[in-house]
């Protein structure tokens, strides 16, 4: 069932550079589950809602952005979101 954490995953990075993709939630859904199906030993459900609460300001960010189209560029939009999700992959990586 790991694979399932994996496979959010990486659609969650590709969905940073794809616009119809979620990709920020994805990354956050891999990860949560990859908790889960490890029973919290590594990640922790402490790590889990600090993660919850920087996917809620991303996405809420990312949705006024658009709607004011304050970033009118989307592939700048999708490297602020790759480098978020970059972020996430490497915090995820020093908890294992």
């Amino acid at each position: 069932m790991i694979w399932v954490s994996v496979f959010l995953f990486l659609i969650g990075i590709a969905g940073c550079f794809v616009n119809f993709l979620p990709g920020i939630p994805l990354v956050f859904a891999g990860i949560f589950f990859y908790g889960f199906f490890e029973g919290f030993r590594h990640i922790t459900k402490n790590y889990i809602l600090i993660l919850l609460l920087i996917t809620t300001i991303v996405v809420f960010v990312d949705t006024i952005t658009i709607r004011k189209g304050i970033f009118l560029n989307k592939n700048i939009r999708g490297w602020i979101k790759a480098g978020i999700s970059t972020a996430m992959f490497i915090s995820f990586l020093f908890m294992i």
